[in-house]
C-alpha cells in the first residue's frame, strides 16, 4: 500500500497531489503497538510544517513533566528554555546560558494528559521527542493520545465555528485516516493539518464535538475505510479512479452533490513571460541572470515538466518566453474532471555545453509542445492553489489580434450584419444624416462608386435587397436604424417602384431618394455629382468590379470620387469627370487588360498627374492601391473579403470609412501581394472578416492571423470547487449539517456503502 497525499486544510494556499495505490479500498485494523488503559492508541506526529530545518526551538512547559533520569539536574527549576542542535547532540539553554548537552536525542513526557507543552508559537498535549541530525538540525516527534491528535486536526481542517454535526464527520474522517495510516503522520497536508492545541480555535467546542464520536471510525467489510476529503467538489464528487487512476472503490463513486456550494475559482496568467526585445540576443551573458519572467513561480514549473521531457535536457537552465497555447481534450471523467490537456510553449536553453543559439550567433527561441499532459500535471504547472480543481469549466486564451467575422447566410443577410456592426444601437440621436443606401443583390454595378457618398451621407450603411420585394430582414434593419432618407441606388430593374413605396412607407416615413442613370456610367456620375468635397480621383473599369470595389474603402477615407470608364473607350460621361477634376491627383486602377493603353493616354492628355496602379491580376492592383496610401490607414484594424464575389465588398467600404481599416481581398488562397502588404502592418489588434467560411475560408483567416504575428496575450481558467473531490466534501458537510443533516447521514452520503464502528 502506498501512502495517500490528503487534500483538505479549508482553503489553504497550497495542496499537493496525492500519489495512491489501492489493495481492496480498505486497510485492516492496525496492531495497536502503543495505547493507553482504555485501549486509545497512541499517534506519533513528525512536525514539519513550522520545524521543518530549524536548528533550535523555544520550550514552555504548563504542568508537570518528566525527563531522562540522566538530564533531571539540567531541567530542574526550568519552565522556559531552548534546545539546539550542536554537533549532531542536543544542547540546553537557558536564556543565552548553556546547560549542558543531552546527547542525540531526549523525550519530555508530561505527567497529566492535560498537560501543554509550548513550542516555538504552538502547544501540543503528549510527549515530544527531540533528535539532532547530522546536518545540523532538530526533528520533532509529538507523541499523542488519537483523540487529541483528532482535536488538533479538526479545527485546522476545517473552521471551528462551523456545525457540530459537520466538525463531527470532519473528526470520524481524520481519525479513520490516521489510523489507516498506522498512526505515524506528518503534521501537514501531505497528510492532514495538525496544529496541536490552539486556543483561538474554539477549543472547548472541538472538544465536545471530537468527545461525541471517540473511537468512532468508518470501516468496509470490517477494514478501515479510506476517507479522503477536500474542500468542495464543485457540485459533483470524484471516484477514486477519476481522480488517480487506481482500482476503482465501491464507496468512492462519483456522484453530484447538491449541497456542495459548487465554490467557483479562477486564475489568469499572461502568455508573454519574458521580452526579448528588451535585451542583446546576442550577448545572452549580459542578462541570463537578471532577467525574470513576468510569473517566475509558474515559468518554473513549466520548465520542470519541460526537462523531465525527453526533448528537453535535463540539466538545462531553461527560461519561457511565451504559452503559445493550453487547453483540454474534450474526455472528462465520471465526476466531470479534465483528463488530458495540451500546451505550447515558446523557450530560451542554456544547456550543459552553452546557450542554444542561431546560426547567426543570437539565442535560439525554441518551441515546446505536446498534445498528451495529465490534467493533473497540467494542474500542478499551473499552480494547485490557483487551479483549484481538474472541474474546468472553460479556458479563455485572447489573442492580440482579435478575429471577427461579420456574416449571414447570404449577401442581404450578411450587409445588415454589417450594417449593424457600424450602429449596434441604431443611428445616434445626434446622428447628422440618418441616411441608408439600398441597392440590388443581383446587379450591383450601380452601387460600385457609392463608398465615398455613403461616408459623405454620415457614414451610411449600404443595404442589398431584391429588385421585387422589400426583404422582411431589410425592412427590418432600416427601422431599427431609424433611417429617416432612403438612397436607393439603380433605376427600376434595380429596386422596383412597389418596393420604394413600401420603404417609404416604413416606421419614422423616411424619404426616399433615387440615384438612377440610363447605364452605370450615367449613375456612376450622378452619384460623383452628389460629392461635396473630393481631394482626388479613381479611375476603374466599369465591367470588372474588383479594381472599384477595391478602392471603395480608400476612397471613402480619403474622400475620393470613383470614375467608371468602359476598358477599351473613354465614354463621355467619364471624360466630363475628369476634366471637372484635372486639377486633381487621379489614379488609374488595373492593367491593360482592365483599362486598355488608348484610354489611359486620354485620361493623362487630361490629367497630366495621371498615374496607372495596375498589377497582373485584381489583388496585385489592390495591393498597389493599400500601400500607395498606407500612410492614411488606421493600422490597428484589417478588413477581409472575398475577391472572387463582390456584394460582401461592396458594404465594406461603410466599415472602413468609420474606422479607417484597409480592406484587402482574398481567393481560395491569399495572394503574395496581399502576404506582402499585410505583413508590413505592424500594429493590427482587430482582425474584421466579411463573409461566411464559403467565401473567406478559416484557413485563410488562419493565415492572416499568423503573418500579423497574433499570439494569445494571456490565458484565464476558470473552474468550480477546491481539491480533488474524492470522497466528503467539507462545504458540502456544512450546508448538510446547515440542512439538518447528523454527522451519520453526512458520513453515509459521502462514503456510501461504510459502516461506523468502535476502534477501541
Amino acid at each position: 500500500m502506498k501512502i495517500v497525499r490528503k487534500e483538505g486544510d479549508f482553503m489553504r494556499n497550497s495542496f499537493y497531489l496525492m500519489l495512491v495505490v489501492f489493495l481492496l479500498g480498505s486497510i485492516a485494523l492496525p496492531a495497536q503497538t502503543e495505547a493507553g488503559e482504555n485501549g486509545e492508541p497512541v499517534v506519533t506526529v513528525e512536525l514539519i510544517r513550522d520545524l521543518s530545518g530549524a536548528s533550535q526551538a523555544n520550550f514552555t512547559l504548563n504542568g508537570g513533566y518528566t525527563f531522562p533520569e540522566a538530564h533531571e539536574d539540567m531541567f530542574d527549576g526550568l519552565s522556559a528554555f531552548t534546545l539546539k542542535a550542536e554537533s549532531g547532540a542536543v544542547a540546553l539553554y537557558e536564556g543565552n546560558q548553556k546547560r549542558g548537552e543531552l546527547g542525540s536525542s531526549i523525550t519530555i513526557s508530561p505527567e497529566a494528559r492535560a498537560n501543554l507543552m509550548g513550542v516555538n508559537q504552538r502547544q501540543y498535549h503528549g510527549s515530544m521527542t527531540i533528535q539532532a541530525n547530522s546536518n545540523g538540525s532538530l526533528s520533532f516527534y509529538n507523541d499523542v493520545y488519537l483523540e487529541d491528535y483528532v482535536k488538533g486536526v479538526v479545527p485546522f481542517e476545517m473552521p471551528a465555528g462551523w456545525h457540530e454535526e459537520a466538525l463531527k464527520a470532519q473528526s470520524i474522517a481524520a481519525r479513520t485516516y490516521v489510523a489507516t495510516h498506522n498512526y505515524s503522520v506528518v503534521d501537514t497536508v501531505s497528510h492532514q493539518v495538525y496544529g496541536g492545541y490552539d486556543p483561538t480555535r474554539l477549543p472547548g467546542k472541538i472538544n465536545e464535538v471530537v468527545n461525541a464520536t471517540a473511537g468512532e471510525v468508518l470501516t468496509y467489510n470490517g477494514n478501515l475505510a479510506q476517507t479522503f476529503y477536500s474542500s468542495s467538489n464543485g457540485g459533483h464528487t470524484e471516484s477514486n479512479t477519476g481522480a488517480w487512476g487506481s482500482p476503482q472503490i465501491p464507496y468512492l463513486q462519483a456522484v453530484e452533490d447538491p449541497y456542495d456550494p459548487q465554490i467557483a475559482w479562477g486564475t489568469s496568467f499572461q502568455a508573454k513571460q519574458l521580452n526579448l526585445d528588451q535585451v542583446d540576443r546576442f550577448d545572452p551573458d549580459a542578462w541570463w541572470n537578471d532577467i525574470e519572467e513576468d510569473n517566475p513561480a509558474l515559468s518554473n514549473r513549466i520548465a520542470s515538466y519541460m526537462k523531465n521531457q525527453p526533448t528537453v535536457p535535463s540539466q538545462s537552465d531553461i527560461k519561457v518566453v511565451s504559452v503559445n497555447d493550453l487547453g483540454f481534450s474534450p474526455e472528462r471523467t465520471d465526476g466531470g474532471r479534465v483528463v488530458n490537456s495540451y500546451m505550447s510553449v515558446d523557450y530560451i536553453e542554456k544547456a550543459a555545453d552553452g546557450y542554444v543559439l542561431n546560426s547567426d550567433g543570437s539565442i535560439r527561441v525554441q518551441t515546446f509542445e505536446t498534445s498528451q499532459i495529465a490534467g493533473s500535471a497540467m494542474r500542478t504547472m499551473i499552480g494547485l492553489s490557483d487551479m483549484r480543481t481538474l472541474l474546468v469549466d472553460s479556458v479563455t486564451a485572447p489573442s492580440s489580434v482579435e478575429t471577427t467575422r461579420v456574416s449571414g447566410e447570404n449577401r442581404i443577410q450578411t450587409a445588415v450584419k454589417v450594417s449593424k456592426n457600424l450602429y449596434p444601437d441604431g443611428f445616434p440621436v445626434n446622428h447628422e444624416k440618418k441616411t441608408v443606401f439600398v441597392s440590388t443583390s443581383a446587379e450591383f454595378a450601380d452601387a460600385l462608386s457609392a463608398g465615398p457618398l455613403a461616408k459623405q451621407e454620415g457614414n451610411a450603411p449600404i443595404l442589398l435587397n431584391s429588385s421585387d420585394r422589400l426583404r422582411t430582414e431589410v425592412k427590418k434593419e432600416i427601422e431599427r436604424l431609424g433611417a429617416e432618407r432612403i438612397v436607393i441606388l439603380g433605376g427600376e430593374q434595380a429596386i422596383s417602384e412597389e418596393v420604394a413605396a413600401e420603404m417609404g412607407g416604413l416606421q419614422g416615413n423616411p424619404s426616399v431618394d433615387r440615384i438612377a442613370g440610363e447605364n452605370r456610367y450615367v449613375t456612376n456620375q450622378l452619384i460623383n455629382s452628389e460629392l461635396e468635397s473630393v481631394n482626388g480621383v479613381f479611375v476603374a473599369s466599369g465591367s470588372d468590379f474588383a479594381d472599384a470595389l477595391g478602392s471603395a474603402p480608400v476612397a471613402s477615407i480619403n474622400n475620393w470620387a470613383i470614375v467608371l470608364t468602359s476598358s477599351g473607350t473613354l465614354r463621355g460621361e467619364t471624360q466630363i469627370q475628369i476634366e471637372q477634376t484635372s486639377q486633381l491627383p487621379l489614379k488609374l486602377l488595373g492593367g491593360s487588360s482592365a483599362i486598355s493603353e488608348n484610354v489611359f493616354n486620354e485620361v493623362k492628355g487630361i490629367n497630366s498627374s495621371a498615374e496607372r496602379l495596375g498589377g497582373e491580376n485584381r489583388y496585385e492592383t489592390l495591393a498597389l492601391v493599400l500601400n500607395e496610401f498606407k500612410d492614411d490607414f488606421n493600422q490597428e484594424e484589417l478588413l477581409v473579403s472575398t475577391g472572387r464575389n463582390f456584394p460582401d465588398a461592396l458594404t465594406a467600404a461603410t466599415l472602413s470609412g468609420k474606422t479607417g481599416a484597409p480592406l484587402v481581398l482574398t481567393g481560395s488562397t491569399l495572394h503574395d501581394s496581399t502576404k506582402d502588404f499585410t505583413g508590413n502592418l505592424e500594429d493590427v489588434s482587430q482582425l474584421t472578416v466579411l463573409g461566411g467560411t464559403a467565401a473567406v475560408p478559416e484557413t485563410i483567416t488562419d493565415e492572416i492571423e499568423e503573418i500579423l504575428g497574433a499570439r494569445i496575450t494571456s490565458i484565464t481558467l476558470t473552474g468550480y470547487g477546491f481539491g480533488h473531490g474524492v470522497g466528503m466534501s467539507q462545504y458540502g458537510a456544512r450546508e448538510r449539517a446547515n440542512a439538518g443533516h447528523t454527522y451519520n447521514q453526512i458520513i453515509a452520503f459521502y462514503y456510501q456503502g461504510t459502516q461506523l464502528t468502535d476502534l477501541y
